[in-house]
C-alpha cells in the first residue's frame, strides 16, 4: 500500500539574528510532525567552533554515556564562472553536521583548506560516533580534499539494502517520510545564500541520520545498559 505524501517538511529563516562577533544565517527546520530543528548557516571558523563547542557538552544517549553521535554529510559541487572570458571551475562544498534539535551547515569556499582547527580535532575524536548513508566515501572524500581522517564513522546502510526513505520508514515510521523535490535542488540564491530547499533538504538528511542512529543504538545498547545499571544496585 503506497502512503500518502505528507506536507511534513518546511524551512523559515530568522531574520532578527544579529551578532557582532559570530556570522551565521539562523533558520527553524521542521522535519516530521514534531521535530523543529535550529539550523546555522556559516562560513566563520569562530562561529563553527562555538557550535561545536556547545554541541560537545550535549550528552545524546544515556546508553553510551561516552559517546557523542552525530548525523554527518558533506557535499560538493563545481560552479563555473566566467572571468575575463575564462571559463574556470570553483568548488563550493558543505559540511553538514546534526546533533538533537541542532544542525551545523560549514560553507565552505575552498577545497583543500578546512581551517577550523576545533572541527578537525572533533571530528578525529574516537569518542564522536559519525553517522550517515555511503559514510566510507564521504570520510574518504574529506580525508582525500581536506585531509581531515573521521576516526569512528557508521554507517547506517551497510549492504546498501535501502535508500534513506527506505531506511526510515524501516527505522522511524512514516512520520519521518522524507520528500523529495524531484527536480535537482539550487544551492544559492542570486545573493548568495543558501536557498530555503537546500538547507531544509541538507537539515533533514543530517537530522535523519542522526535519529536513525540513535534510535538504532537505543535498541541495541538500551538492554545492555539496563542490566549493567541493574547489576550496579544488586552491588549496594
Amino acid at each position: 500500500m503506497a502512503l500518502k505524501q505528507m506536507e511534513i517538511f518546511s524551512v523559515k529563516k530568522m531574520e532578527d539574528i544579529r551578532d557582532p562577533y559570530y556570522i551565521y544565517d539562523a533558520y527553524t527546520v521542521k522535519v516530521g510532525s514534531d521535530h523543529r530543528i535550529l539550523t546555522i548557516v556559516t562560513s566563520s571558523e569562530l562561529t563553527v567552533t562555538k557550535w561545536l563547542k556547545q554541541a560537545i557538552k550535549i550528552r545524546n544517549n544515556s546508553c553510551l554515556p561516552n559517546k557523542l553521535v552525530v548525523g554527518f554529510s558533506i557535499e560538493l559541487k563545481p560552479e563555473y564562472k566566467h572571468y575575463f572570458r575564462v571559463r574556470h571551475t570553483c568548488y563550493y562544498g558543505l559540511i553538514i553536521l546534526c546533533i538533537g534539535a541542532h544542525c551545523l551547515i560549514y560553507l565552505l569556499y575552498h577545497p583543500g583548506d578546512l581551517r577550523p582547527k576545533f572541527l578537525i580535532s572533533f571530528l578525529e575524536n574516537p569518542r564522536v560516533v559519525v553517522v550517515g548513508m555511503g559514510i566510507e566515501a564521504k570520510a574518504s572524500r574529506l580525508e582525500r580534499d581536506f585531509r581531515v581522517k573521521i576516526q569512528n564513522a557508521v554507517d547506517l546502510n551497510i549492504g546498501g539494502k535501502y535508500d534513506l526513505d527506505g531506511l526510515v520508514l524501516a527505522v522511524l515510521g512514516k512520520d519521518g517520510v522524507h520528500v523529495r523535490f524531484k527536480k535537482m535542488t539550487e544551492w544559492f540564491k542570486t545573493s548568495g545564500e543558501l536557498t530555503d530547499a537546500k538547507v531544509l533538504h541538507s537539515t533533514a538528511d543530517a537530522h535523519l541520520y542522526f535519529r536513525i542512529a540513535f534510535k538504532l543504538y537505543d535498541m541495541n545498547h538500551g538492554s545492555e545498559s539496563k542490566s549493567n545499571n541493574n547489576k550496579k544496585k544488586g552491588k549496594k
